[in-house]
């Protein structure tokens, strides 16, 4: 059967399906099978496969060693742990209008993000970019009021204090969504064209967990650790103790919080792809244009 290109599509049967030919939009989000390219044309599995199974089983306890015993590659995965987190800064700079350039620093090692000061042309443009939306969209009442309300929120956290905590939050959340997008590959097998593929995937998502996990709990119950980490990078103390600063919290209070946030990640991926037709669905209503 050949790919639907029906826009509107409708829950049947606990599916969601294209309106006009009942195709399941599922297909397009299966595992691939071994040294197979992604087909839209397979029967989707809901539950997990043995296969699926057996990679994402594998691929935790590799990435246990790797993070215990295996310290070179664990420094070149940290290297694109750092990488995550200061992207994340710099993404979050740019959305709430604050040209942001992420870097590795060479000096003291890790990374480095410089932001500049809001630029109210660029906020401009990006609430022009939303009024756009609005317009071209106007017939899509749902894709209106999620991205309306989302522009007058970032936009409302541009103009405030919040878009500080939201810079200084973007790293950790960056690497943890770095982690999740490699661990959803692993599990979907989403745009696979070769099977080591979702090995590799789970392999380094898992170790960027760990990571991002490790950080939070050695800091917090650590006193060693802790102590480097509140040493600061350079003459900058770090995001989370400038986010207790800020918020008048205590120091392993944030901490554990991120640790929290942290440890729901996989749980988190689960449910994405559990769930991914409807989410798919989800997105397409927001994005496409009415009739």
């Amino acid at each position: 059967m050949a790919p639907c290109a029906h826009q509107k599509v409708v829950k049947k049967d606990g599916v969601v399906v294209y309106a006009a030919c009942g195709l399941d939009i599922a297909r397009w989000y299966v595992p691939a099978a071994p040294g197979a390219l992604a087909s839209p044309e397979r029967t989707p599995s809901i539950a997990a496969t043995r296969q699926t199974q057996i990679i994402m089983a594998f691929s935790l306890g590799v990435a246990l060693l790797i993070v215990s015993a295996l310290p070179m590659v664990a420094r070149v995965i940290r290297t694109l742990g750092t990488l995550a987190h200061e992207i994340g800064h710099a993404l979050c700079g740019w959305l709430l209008a604050h040209p942001s350039l992420p870097a590795f620093d060479l000096q003291y090692g890790g990374g480095i993000t410089r932001i500049w000061p809001r630029s109210d042309a660029l906020l401009a443009v990006e609430l022009a970019l939303v009024v756009v939306y609005l317009w071209t969209h106007r017939r899509n009442r749902v894709g209106c009021i999620v991205i309306g309300s989302l522009g007058a929120l970032l936009g409302g956290c541009a103009c405030t204090s919040i878009a500080d905590l939201l810079f200084l939050e973007a790293g950790h959340v960056g690497l943890l969504l770095l982690s999740a997008i490699f661990l959803f590959r692993g599990l979907s097998g989403i745009a696979v064209a070769h099977a080591a593929e979702r090995w590799l995937y789970a392999i380094i998502g898992w170790t960027l967990w760990m990571q991002a996990v490790t950080l939070c709990w050695t800091t917090a119950f650590d006193p060693a650790a802790q102590a480097r980490y509140l040493q600061g990078h350079g003459n900058i103390d770090n995001d989370f103790v400038r986010i207790a600063d800020d918020l008048g919290l205590g120091f392993i209070t944030v901490v554990l919080a991120n640790l929290a946030l942290s440890l729901i990640i996989p749980m988190l991926v689960f449910v994405t792809w559990r769930w991914r037709a409807g989410i798919a669905a989800g997105i397409w209503s927001i994005v496409r244009v009415a009739p």
